[in-house]
């Protein structure tokens, strides 16, 4: 199983931080730092992250889209081979300034089928709402 600790760190007496108890937890959260890294911003992996709060000031249009599902779906290949998504969904919502992303994926170690639905908005122009 992969793992990865929760977030906010969170002690515990034998293991040191105490780690997500699923893999489709862990999945979920290497899910959304991938979106929310920015290229450039991970050590040792410069081409890691998708940077997905700047497409929220981006001029919404049909390309930019599908060049937004594009990188993620490039992304979850090279750096999650340990699932294989099988559908995905982006949309925007520009009167709120909100892009919505729904991923359907099959965990490949396990078979087992999952879904998220990641959006991220502007709450105001200092602060981010995921």
């Amino acid at each position: 199983m992969i793992k990865a600790p929760i977030f906010p760190f969170k002690t515990n007496d034998t293991k040191g931080f105490e780690n997500y108890s699923s893999t489709k937890e862990v999945i979920k959260f290497h899910i959304k730092n991938l979106f929310l890294t920015n290229p450039g911003e991970r050590i040792s992996k410069p081409q890691y992250g998708i940077g997905i709060r700047r497409y929220l000031f981006e001029n919404i249009s049909q390309g930019l889209l599908n060049n937004l599902e594009d990188v993620v779906l490039d992304q979850i290949q090279l750096y999650m081979p340990y699932i294989r998504v099988e559908e995905s969904a982006i949309n925007d919502f520009p009167e709120e300034n909100k892009i919505s992303i729904s991923l359907r994926y099959t965990i490949l170690e396990t078979a087992e089928k999952d879904v998220l639905t990641f959006e991220l908005a502007t709450v105001n122009e200092q602060e981010l709402s995921y």
